[in-house]
């Protein structure tokens, strides 16, 4: 990987001989320079999906020493961007099968309650696999699908039914960020399910992606997989006729709404990570504590962190196309350290989600990321 000056670009497995002639900041002796490092995955081959999707990293060694003296200089990422589609929704962890989720949707009839998994499809990279949705509606495909498998339970414990693949669905709508439940007229109202009617739920940990809908929950949560279930009521104008599930299937629907609108609540990535491995800085210290931990059993981490920033915490839901774009008002300073001249600077990016939980983040096809760095002698304001 090299360094990028002048409008140069450097591309995957570019030769080192087609890059600039590197800078040398000791000719001047400043108290401040700056590194462009730009990376773009330009590997279209279809020759193997395993080589597409690179990690999101850049490294370049130079042919002699950018710092001298790494204990005299601070640095800081001072600009930063990477495209936004190689970040995902909803996540899960590796392994996860429909016997260890606990996503679940349900439909209850009876008094019995009908259950089924949301697993994520896998994507292979670099690394093996990671689980894990992209699409607001690729997760919501798969939730609806899972509705209707449950439905087919229901009908053959003897349920009401309607048309063929006719169940509970959700949808959502950009214009407005508001998610939506649809339920099938023929469900009735009320929430968990009597020998007439069909009730509609999810697990907590489901539902929590979602919230301000009108449920009835277990108290206290009992982690069941059937803890939230939908109150249906007829509101006014909440009935209505829609296609489902394909065009030509007909039915009257009971829609149920949010109060309130948060488009990126299904989404579990809360921050970017710039990690370094070359760069001397004084390591942060990240802790992770769950609720049920005892006190002095957490895990710490030592990363090369060398900035961080959220994403996603917007209420709309920010779309995946546009680069997310670090610029910091207030530059985050890193302290190097050491006596060993630098030569090599390198950059690796990671998402972590709410949970803690810390995943490489690779790039797509055609897919890149740019960010300048700025390395300032210690004792001078950033």
């Amino acid at each position: 990987m090299s360094l990028i000056r002048n409008g140069n670009r450097l591309e995957y497995n570019a030769p080192s001989s087609s890059l600039p002639k590197e800078p040398d900041p000791k000719d001047t002796d400043p108290d401040h320079f700056y590194v462009n490092l730009t990376f773009f995955n330009n590997n279209t081959s279809n020759i193997n999906v395993m080589n597409q999707t690179i990690p999101a990293k850049i490294e370049q060694t130079f042919s002699r020493d950018l710092i001298a003296e790494p204990d005299l200089w601070n640095a800081s990422v001072v600009r930063f961007s990477i495209a936004s589609d190689t970040v995902p929704r909803v996540t899960q962890v590796l392994g996860t099968t429909g016997g260890n989720t606990d996503l679940y949707v349900n439909l209850s009839y009876n008094g019995t309650f009908y259950d089924e998994p949301i697993v994520l499809p896998t994507y292979p990279n670099l690394s093996g696999a990671v689980q894990a949705v992209y699409q607001v509606n690729e997760f919501l495909d798969i939730i609806n699908a899972a509705y209707r498998e449950a439905q087919v339970e229901v009908a053959l414990a003897g349920g009401p039914t309607g048309p063929t693949g006719v169940a509970a669905f959700m949808m959502f709508d950009p214009a407005t960020s508001l998610y939506t439940m649809n339920v099938p007229v023929f469900y009735g109202t009320g929430s968990v399910g009597t020998s007439t009617t069909v009730g509609v739920g999810m697990s907590y940990q489901l539902y929590h992606k979602f919230g301000s809908f009108n449920v009835v929950q277990n108290d206290p949560i009992l982690m069941n997989n059937i803890d939230d279930t939908f109150v249906k009521a007829v509101r006014g104008d909440n009935i209505v006729t829609l296609n489902y599930p394909s065009a030509g299937i007909t039915g009257q629907y009971m829609q149920l709404r949010q109060d309130s609108p948060w488009g990126s609540s299904i989404e579990d990535v809360d921050r970017l990570l710039l990690t370094t491995q070359f760069l001397p800085v004084i390591k942060e210290y990240r802790a992770e504590q769950l609720y049920t931990q005892f006190a002095g059993n957490n895990s710490n981490q030592n990363l090369s962190i060398i900035t961080d920033f959220f994403i996603g915490a917007d209420s709309p839901l920010l779309p995946r196309a546009e680069n997310f774009i670090y610029i910091p008002n207030i530059y985050r300073i890193c302290s190097l350290k050491g006596q060993t001249p630098i030569r090599t600077v390198d950059i690796q990016v990671y998402y972590a989600t709410k949970a803690g939980l810390i995943f490489p983040l690779y790039l797509n096809p055609l897919d890149g990321m740019d960010l300048k760095i700025l390395f300032l002698k210690k004792g001078l304001p950033a």
